[in-house]
């Protein structure tokens, strides 16, 4: 029986919750942009994470230009978390992004408010990728901080791109929801397949 490829499994299971709370749980692009920044957060943590990871196995010394590298990662995700608040301002002018969040938070399917149950899923799969994709395989012995670096900065400057492209497209037309939804779930796919190694 042929074995199918853990990537495929990864870009089904990015795909599926985004879209399924779009079909099922009544998310509108506010809320599917919170998962995904939420998501973001934790693919940064994970960075950081690997590249300790890294410093402490191969007996490194973090120098300036990592750290710098450091730094670019964590102003890229700022800017695009600025930039994704302006696009939704863009879209949604009568909606205040703090109190979208909070309902997004508080939003109770089953009685339980999903921000409970999203976020340790989201932490519970990052550490379980950090550690079936990472740790087992020791890529923490191999791998080099540059190159670590490097891949998680094309991902954020691709993902600024699309950023810049919706804000000058909304300034001439609006596509319903599911298009942008449907921009951004095969946008996270493409990257992936280029970048099977990102996460």
């Amino acid at each position: 029986m042929r074995k199918i490829d853990p990537l495929w499994i990864r870009l089904f299971g990015d795909a599926l919750l985004p879209i399924l709370g779009y079909f099922l749980w009544d998310w509108g692009l506010y809320f599917i942009s919170f998962y995904y920044l939420i998501d973001l957060l934790a693919a940064e943590l994970l960075l950081h994470v690997k590249a300790n990871k890294i410093v402490k196995t191969q007996e490194l010394v973090w120098n300036t230009r990592v750290i710098l590298e450091r730094i670019v990662t964590v102003f890229l995700l700022l800017v695009i978390i600025f930039l994704t608040y302006i696009a939704l301002k863009q879209l949604f002018p009568t909606k205040e992004f703090f109190t979208e969040f909070v309902l997004f938070w508080n939003y109770k399917d089953m009685g339980i408010a999903q921000g409970y149950i999203l976020l340790p899923l989201i932490v519970l799969v990052t550490l379980q990728r950090y550690k079936t994709e990472f740790v087992i395989p020791g890529k923490h012995k191999t791998k080099r901080l540059q190159q670590l670096f490097k891949k998680r900065r094309n991902a954020l400057l691709i993902m600024l791109g699309f950023l810049g492209l919706t804000l000058g497209m909304n300034r001439l037309v609006q596509f319903p929801d599911f298009a942008y939804i449907f921009a951004i779930v095969l946008l996270t796919s493409f990257y992936q397949v280029l970048y099977p190694e990102y996460e």
